[in-house]
């Protein structure tokens, strides 16, 4: 690793799930490099009576492991005094991380780490700093047949992952989070398309988070890259899996297998390249996004909505 290297931050988003949050810290605090590594966590706030317990037993335990566990450079814990919501909390915490850094490696409490997720994400950060086609860093990646004769340790997506990931200040900061430029794409069907190359629920996801269905944080992130046509970085065998698609989280209510993937345990660095578009891998991976029923739904309500027939408060994606 880089001796004279200024390793990127870490930060972690905190919810109600003391048992996620006790498991990635612990994976987390035995990996390479954490030494090396500042550790910011960002603990929202009970959004309801129901959830206070819970959370408060999460900032305890956070607490505790800063003072006594803890092998990072340093551990700072930010505590927001009321609820901000998944997509509020990382758009803020990010924003504050990354303008102080410049750069910045992100996860949240359900996610499980190799022991080279440090490394592999840094080496990455340095190696793609000044490719200005590349959006952010992935570390999470899904097993794909397209892969097993693939040759490289890296390929490329125009669709970003928010399951461990890392970017830099000059990209997230051309990020329109209020999509002021919607209708350009809202009944375009040639720039929906093409925004659905890598999975035809980007367009409808983004549709639901405009009209208020979702509060996505990552759909907008995903159009930016879109617009700027910028690639995502993934590994060819995962430095992340979840544990957030068990039910317990406030995305998935129910387990869904779909996204389960290996995690790499192997003692080799991870070689990063030039890697150009790969065509078998987007047509396995805009399948793998393929929710048939939810877009056959969603295109005819936007069908519905272009021609005036219902109105726009009727477009709801599925689950």
């Amino acid at each position: 690793m880089m001796n004279d290297y200024e390793y990127a931050p870490l930060v972690l988003f905190v919810y109600n799930r003391p048992m996620h949050v006790k498991k990635n810290l612990n994976i987390l605090n035995a990996i390479k490099y954490v030494e090396n590594t500042r550790l910011f966590i960002f603990s929202d706030a009970p959004k309801s009576e129901i959830d206070k317990t819970a959370v408060d037993e999460v900032r305890n335990y956070i607490e505790e492991f800063a003072r006594n566990e803890s092998k990072f450079k340093s551990v700072d814990i930010i505590l927001s005094p009321s609820n901000k919501g998944l997509a509020n909390s990382i758009i803020y915490g990010v924003s504050q991380i990354i303008h102080q850094f410049g750069q910045v490696i992100v996860l949240e409490d359900d996610l499980v780490v190799s022991n080279d997720f440090i490394e592999y994400m840094n080496n990455a950060l340095k190696y793609y700093k000044d490719k200005k086609n590349i959006w952010s860093i992935s570390g999470y990646t899904f097993p794909m047949k397209a892969l097993d004769k693939y040759k490289n340790d890296v390929y490329i997506a125009r669709r970003g992952c928010s399951w461990g990931w890392a970017t830099w200040e000059d990209r997230w900061s051309t990020v329109d989070w209020d999509v002021r430029d919607y209708n350009d794409i809202r009944f375009n069907l040639k720039k929906r398309i093409d925004f659905g190359k890598w999975g035809q629920d980007l367009p409808f996801m983004l549709d639901a988070n405009v009209y208020g269905y979702n509060h996505s944080w990552a759909i907008r992130w995903c159009y930016a890259a879109y617009k700027q046509n910028k690639y995502t970085v993934y590994p060819k065998i995962s430095r992340v899996v979840s544990n957030g698609t068990d039910g317990s989280g406030t995305n998935y209510r129910k387990r869904i297998n779909k996204y389960d993937s290996f995690l790499y345990e192997g003692n080799e660095k991870c070689k990063f390249s030039d890697v150009e578009e790969n065509l078998p891998i987007r047509k396995e991976f805009r399948n793998h996004h393929m929710n048939t029923f939810g877009i056959i739904r969603a295109s005819v309500k936007w069908g519905l909505i272009k021609r005036g027939i219902i109105g726009r408060n009727r477009l709801k994606m599925g689950e």
